[in-house]
């Protein structure tokens, strides 16, 4: 009942923050200048907002980011997060074109590697994870196995976030996960979106 009370707490304080929407500057300055004015950002996916509200609230020290595509949500996490904080995102592929002008950033590393073969985390001090932002291939197995491998690198009060929750077969997994959790439904993606608090789990 404790984390649950936890994580409707963090849920509740970042939308507030949201609803402010106070912080889209922040965010603006991190797009490419090719990309500014080309896409209002209140037209994206309200999960990317989410996100960033989330880290403000949480204000984790260590985050990492499996599947990060084009790096859009990339960006949004290391928009707020803190100065002393780093991200590490993780791709199949080499493809996240909008964080070309941010890889000097010292707190971002960017990894291309398959993030159930934890080597590819050699030379780093990988844990603990205090959030965990899961956004792969949003199936049932891939979400177990990743599930299974990274909740032991955990720290006691992180946060884990599934993107895609009702995607696929991605529902099975949800309904089997016993830990706190909350699903936001389609309020911030319309395939779902879920947070846990794994401690317990």
């Amino acid at each position: 009942m404790k984390r649950l009370a936890w994580l409707s707490s963090v849920h509740s304080r970042a939308e507030a923050l949201l609803s402010a929407r106070g912080f889209a500057d922040c965010v603006e300055r991190l797009h490419r200048p090719d990309q500014k004015g080309k896409r209002g950002l209140d037209g994206m996916h309200g999960y990317y907002w989410y996100l960033h509200a989330l880290i403000l609230v949480a204000q984790p020290r260590t985050v990492v980011e499996l599947g990060q595509c084009l790096g859009t949500s990339t960006l949004f996490l290391l928009a707020a997060l803190p100065e002393n904080g780093r991200l590490i995102t993780v791709d199949t592929e080499e493809r996240a074109s909008e964080l070309s002008h941010c890889l000097d950033d010292p707190r971002l590393t960017v990894i291309v590697g398959n993030d159930l073969d934890l080597s590819i985390y050699d030379g780093l001090d990988l844990g603990p994870i205090d959030f965990l932002f899961v956004d792969t291939d949003h199936r049932y197995e891939q979400a177990k196995k990743e599930s299974d491998l990274y909740l032991p690198l955990l720290s006691p009060n992180a946060l884990v976030v599934f993107d895609d929750t009702t995607m696929n077969d991605m529902g099975p997994f949800w309904d089997e996960l016993s830990c706190a959790k909350i699903e936001t439904g389609d309020r911030y993606h319309y395939t779902g979106f879920g947070l846990v608090a794994p401690d317990g789990c």
